[in-house]
């Protein structure tokens, strides 16, 4: 009956059941969860962000939770470039709450940029992290340091240092290198890249003048500068002093500087050949010069301008005379010039002149020979007066007298007046006058000239009117205005040549060097060996200058019309314009072009020409200049015609003033292009002294430094003369140049080469040059001896009951503060014992000396024994000493008195 009854409970009570099990399992999972939770570490920070500069320190406050004090490990990760200061630790248990500094260095060498450092705490197989931050920012920074450089070089030489340049900063930086020395005419630069915290040799070598005559203090400054920081910057600098050349050299003489210059090329154009020149005075102080050159040249000319030449010209105060090729002028209307062969003299005295010269121009076919006698008179209050005789004697020649009177003291300027005449023509007359002022804002300069067809000077059938003025009405304001007129007759003896005449006028006004506006009239009438008409230019042209950002800038412009005698007037335009920079390196570079369009008065037929060029010159390292200039253009005579010239120099300075020089041109010209235009050409200049006789204003001082036991020259050795440095050859002999005549006085400087040597006798001498004459000193030298010494105190022992004292004991310290004396002959050392009583005397001369104890540095009751020693010290050897000091014996006498019975 009971397995038929079912009971069923009510739906309400399952549902409860449920819900309370899944209470139950939230309950034990929050449970888990909290308890979890309490073991977890925890890490922050309240600034996690530091900003350093390279080569510092950084740190960071990190705070960690173990709630419970759990514990757990703390591991710090540091980047790259960074260097860990703190360790990583274990937490201590028992600790909820801790702070953890994390240090971190900077190297000087830490690029710029961000970097991470991370903190992690490890505990039970769970990790947390913080990280902060190290913002490294840019620094640049220099260094200079020296690593040797000379204290004194003979000139001629090298002078050879290094120095080492270091980039103490956090980043690449390119360094502008800048070395400034006497011997560069311009600065020197060069370009080096350094990463941070490299360093790089920096090696100078400077070739110093072989011309210093005196004794130089040579200052070569060094600095350095990172391109686009001005402000970072680093210099350094040594002096070198530079002994003269001269200060080897054997005997007093007198020299001409002078030089032997050969000359090689690749075409006759160039000109090979040889020359050899110089100038100087007849002696060292005198007043009479000497200028010679003689020069010889292959081929007929040059494009350089070189020719054969040979000269020679002694000047002094009261005459001259110049023998060999020269221009002779008298005045302007008897001799302007002429180059020629011949001999000139001239005798000058109290105001007076008088001379002559005879020439022959041995360039024509026909030599023309001339004779020529002047007189002149300087009166001293700006009158001058000459009278000068011509005799040409050649078949357009003559003969004439001139005279010429000039004024310089006048309120209005200087004028001058000349006339001239034939001797052998009564109508060959010629006259001139001129007057020309300089004054503040007012300048002129009138010329004018007039000689008939028979006068037989080389103004023969001219007649000239020049004029021009110059006024500045305002300031920044400029006028000016010419006139000029020459006309030519036809000359009896040349019936062919027609006669011609060119004239200019002109007006222009100039605003502050930057704008000038011109108006000018060019004509010519007739022509030499032609029939030419009459032509006329008219022309208004504008210039203007300026500079821009270093560069300065021309450009000009001109407009008018030319007429032709017989023919319609043509329109003429002419542009130019031009560049040029400069630096301060000795950099330069010039661009330029032109063009016009039109003729010329004196190239009517030309219709257009275009022409454009390019100059560019550079000072290189080491002594070098380049320079480079290119040139072409082109013109239609109305048949277009075109050429172009490219040259190039290269010079080269080189040690003891000896100079290569290196050219280059080339040349193109369709109408008579020639091989022998193009040319390469070598230079090369030796420098010397022409020896002309015994010095009369200086006196020589020389000598040798020797190895007393050998007889061996000491090379190297530094020799002072007063002021006055020498260094010794490699035979050990000096030599000085000198114009006082006071008592100097010789001695040896500090160098390497006489360390451990000293001289026989004593020095410095005492000497007295004579002007014209040699005095010669020879120092002996030694090695160096040397003394190393004791004082040895002794003391008294305490007395023994039997009346008889102990011999006295040695106090292990020996006198200190002793101060002792070692003398030889007149020279004295001394020297002060030390702690222990010892001494050491060096760079002794060998020989015998005597050593004494100064008596007031002895204990009371004391004395030395001996009272001195004496001690031979051998060349190069040391010697020991000892000095004794010991106690004085001393009787004591007991007196008993006061002692009786009662």
């Amino acid at each position: 009956m009971a397995r038929g009854i079912s009971i069923r409970r009510p739906r309400s009570s399952i549902c409860t059941r449920y819900l309370r099990a899944l209470s139950v399992a939230i309950a034990l999972c929050a449970l888990v969860s909290s308890v979890s939770a309490q073991g977890a570490p925890k890490i922050s920070i309240a600034d996690s962000i530091r900003t350093t500069a390279p080569g510092s320190a950084v740190s960071f406050m990190f705070m960690i939770e173990s709630p419970g004090g759990a514990g757990g490990a703390v591991v710090v990760s540091m980047p790259q470039g960074l260097r860990a200061m703190t360790p990583g630790v274990e937490l201590p248990p028992g600790s909820p709450r801790v702070s953890f500094l994390v240090a971190a260095g900077v190297p000087s060498t830490t690029r710029a940029g961000r970097y991470r450092i991370e903190v992690s705490v490890s505990h039970t197989g769970r990790q947390v992290k913080a990280g902060a931050w190290v913002e490294v920012v840019e620094q640049h920074a220099l260094i200079f340091s020296k690593l040797n450089s000379p204290d004194l070089v003979v000139a001629g030489s090298r002078i050879s240092a290094r120095y080492v340049l270091a980039n103490a900063g956090n980043t690449d930086v390119k360094v502008r290198l800048r070395i400034t020395s006497p011997n560069f005419s311009l600065t020197d630069s060069a370009l080096i890249y350094l990463g941070p915290g490299a360093s790089k040799e920096i090696p100078i070598e400077i070739v110093t003048d072989a011309g210093t005559g005196t004794t130089t203090n040579h200052l070569t400054a060094i600095s350095a500068e990172v391109v686009g920081k001005p402000r970072v910057v680093a210099s350094a600098s040594f002096r070198t002093i530079v002994a003269p050349q001269e200060s080897s050299a054997p005997a007093p003489v007198h020299a001409i500087v002078s030089g032997l210059r050969m000359i090689g090329t690749s075409s006759e154009l160039g000109s090979s050949g040889a020359e050899i020149f110089g100038a100087g005075s007849w002696r060292d102080g005198s007043l009479t010069r000497i200028e010679y050159v003689a020069r010889t040249i292959a081929g007929a000319g040059s494009v350089y301008g070189d020719r054969a030449e040979y000269r020679l010209l002694v000047a002094a105060p009261n005459f001259t005379i110049v023998a060999g090729d020269q221009v002779n002028r008298l005045s302007a209307l008897s001799e302007n010039g002429r180059y020629a062969k011949g001999i000139r003299a001239e005798v000058a005295s109290n105001g007076w002149k008088v001379g002559g010269f005879f020439n022959r121009d041995a360039g024509t076919l026909s030599p023309r020979e001339q004779m020529a006698v002047f007189l002149n008179r300087d009166f001293g209050n700006g009158v001058l007066l000459d009278v000068n005789f011509l005799d040409k004697r050649e078949a357009l020649g003559g003969t004439m007298l001139t005279a010429k009177a000039q004024v310089r003291s006048l309120p209005i300027g200087t004028v001058e007046a000349e006339v001239g005449h034939a001797i052998n023509s009564v109508d060959a007359q010629a006259w001139m006058v001129s007057a020309h002022g300089q004054f503040k804002s007012f300048a002129y300069n009138v010329y004018r000239q007039l000689a008939n067809a028979n006068y037989p000077g080389a103004t023969r059938g001219t007649s000239i009117m020049n004029a021009s003025v110059n006024m500045t009405p305002l300031k920044g304001i400029g006028l000016t205005a010419s006139y000029r007129d020459h006309r030519a007759a036809q000359e009896p003896l040349r019936p062919g040549l027609t006669p011609s005449r060119n004239w200019n006028r002109s007006a222009g006004i100039k605003v502050a060097d930057l704008l000038t506006v011109d108006f000018m009239r060019n004509g010519v009438d007739g022509g030499w060996f032609s029939s030419r008409g009459a032509r006329v230019e008219d022309l208004a042209t504008a210039r203007v200058s300026g500079r821009v950002a270093g560069v300065s800038l021309r450009a000009a412009g001109g407009w008018g019309t030319l007429a032709v005698e017989g023919s319609n007037p043509q329109r003429l335009a002419r542009y130019s314009a031009a560049a040029t920079l400069r630096n301060r390196t000795g950099a330069a570079i010039s661009v330029s072009a032109e063009t016009l369009r039109g003729g010329t008065v004196h190239v009517p037929r030309q219709t257009a020409e275009h022409r454009a060029g390019i100059d560019a010159s550079l000072a290189l390292r080491g002594g070098s200049r380049f320079s480079v200039s290119a040139y072409a253009g082109e013109r239609w005579m109305p048949e277009r015609s075109a050429d172009a010239t490219f040259e190039a120099t290269w010079d080269q300075k080189l040690p003891a003033g000896h100079n290569l020089s290196l050219r280059a041109r080339f040349h193109r010209n369709p109408l008579f292009d020639s091989p022998s235009d193009n040319i390469l050409r070598a230079e090369y200049t030796i420098p010397f002294g022409l020896p002309v006789g015994a010095s009369r204003s200086r006196s020589r001082v020389n000598g040798r430094i020797f190895d007393a036991a050998t007889g061996a020259g000491i090379q190297g050795a530094v020799v002072l003369l007063g002021a006055l440095v020498a260094v010794t050859d490699a035979r050990g002999r000096f030599a000085f140049a000198t114009a006082d005549e006071g008592s100097l006085s010789l001695n040896l400087g500090g160098s390497t080469a006489t360390a451990g040597w000293i001289p026989v006798l004593n020095l410095p001498l005492s000497i007295t040059p004579r002007l014209g004459r040699t005095s010669s000193y020879d120092i002996a030298m030694t090695r160096a001896a040397s003394l190393r010494g004791k004082v040895r105190l002794f003391v008294s022992s305490p007395p023994t009951g039997t009346g008889e004292g102990l011999p006295p004991a040695e106090d292990p310290n020996g006198l200190r503060g002793a101060r002792v004396a070692l003398t030889r002959a007149e020279e004295t050392r001394h020297a002060t014992s030390g702690s222990m009583g010892e001494f050491t005397l060096t760079d002794l001369r060998p020989g015998t000396w005597t050593l004494r104890v100064d008596p007031k540095d002895i204990p009371l009751y004391s004395y030395v024994a001996g009272d001195s020693v004496v001690v031979n010290v051998g060349p190069g050897r040391e010697a020991t000493v000892e000095l004794t000091v010991l106690p004085r014996k001393r009787k004591i006498t007991i007196v008993q008195v006061g002692l009786s019975e009662r």
